[in-house]
């Protein structure tokens, strides 16, 4: 009986041991795999933004100071972390308890990456107002006219050799007024085009300078392009634009916020006639394009497929005679954006 005791106690203060052994070990993995990043962080010297690089950085931040309920569910995620614990040690199910590495450095990485999935998300907010009202409201972006007189026929993605031509000899039949949303590079190639749509009394606005989804680019890459679609596009027109409206319809929260600083107004959209796509009729794009048409509506169509499905500039032109029929039935003015301000 003696032996037998001694025996289960050798027996545990061998798993006492081993425990420990476990113990330990984990803790030296833990500390060698946070040594490199203890040594990068204590070594390493921040260097000195440039100006464009700082000038980017407040980009990213303005947007990102605007996210406090996810910088709420980060904290709520950090105090749950927190909670509950012994030093070194958390519990699991059934009371047992299992080594963690608790070191700042590592917390600090995975607070981080949690942080990046929130500023992802606010990078993209804006992404959705086209098709979603209320988040257009709430960012500020207009998606209607300011004044509830009139109805704006804006036409996307030129100037086009042959579709903008058509669409103005259209509007000119009724001595209807337009705004045409240029692309820098189209411009480029048609600078005479570019002009002969201001000379027409249209408004001309920018749609930036490539036809590029804003969400893959950078801050910097947003506002070089910007600045060169405005210089383009203003150099054909001998004129300053008013109104911007970002390729697809998509802003990121940089781009917003880069648009609202060059002193450009960013406009969407209240109907469209989804005349880009390759199913599209004249018929269903005067159909869609006036489905519950009013005082102070946007209208978006398209007088290039240089970004669509070939040809489609054409099922636009056949379009519009039934468009501007429907407008004048309802007793509203043609107008451009900039004349309802």
């Amino acid at each position: 009986m003696e032996n037998a005791r001694r025996e289960d106690e050798q027996e545990d203060d061998s798993q006492r041991e081993d425990r420990l052994d476990e113990r330990q070990r984990r803790q030296r993995q833990c500390e060698q795999l946070q040594g490199p990043a203890r040594e990068r962080n204590r070594d390493r010297a921040e260097p000195e933004p440039s100006p464009g690089q700082a000038r980017e950085q407040r980009d990213l931040n303005g947007s990102v100071e605007l996210d406090a309920p996810g910088l709420e569910r980060l904290q709520r995620i950090r105090d749950l972390e927190a909670g509950g614990r012994t030093a070194g040690y958390e519990h699991s199910e059934g009371g047992v308890r299992r080594h963690r590495c608790d070191d700042a450095p590592v917390r600090a990485r995975t607070v981080a990456a949690i942080g990046a999935a929130g500023a992802a998300s606010v990078w993209s907010a804006p992404a959705p107002a086209p098709v979603v009202p209320a988040i257009a409201s709430a960012l500020g972006i207009p998606t209607r006219l300011a004044s509830a007189r009139g109805v704006a026929l804006t036409f996307d993605d030129g100037p086009h050799a042959h579709g903008t031509p058509a669409v103005l000899e259209a509007l000119d039949r009724v001595g209807a007024t337009a705004t045409f949303f240029l692309v820098g590079e189209q411009v480029e190639r048609r600078p005479t085009l570019a002009a002969e749509i201001a000379a027409a009394g249209h408004e001309v606005a920018a749609h930036g300078y490539s036809h590029r989804l804003h969400l893959l680019r950078t801050p910097r890459a947003l506002r070089d392009d910007l600045e060169r679609a405005l210089s383009t596009i203003e150099d054909a027109i001998a004129e300053e634009t008013t109104f911007y409206r970002p390729p697809y319809g998509v802003f990121s929260r940089a781009s917003l916020n880069i648009v609202r600083r060059s002193g450009r107004q960013p406009l969407l959209w209240s109907r469209w006639g989804r005349d880009w796509r390759r199913s599209a009729t004249p018929e269903t794009i005067a159909e869609q394009a006036t489905a519950g048409l009013g005082p102070g509506d946007v209208v978006l169509l398209h007088d290039a497929d240089h970004y669509s499905s070939v040809g489609s500039w054409r099922k636009t032109v056949s379009s519009l005679p039934e468009i501007l029929d429907r407008v004048a039935e309802l007793g509203e003015p043609f107008v451009s954006v900039t004349q309802s301000t």
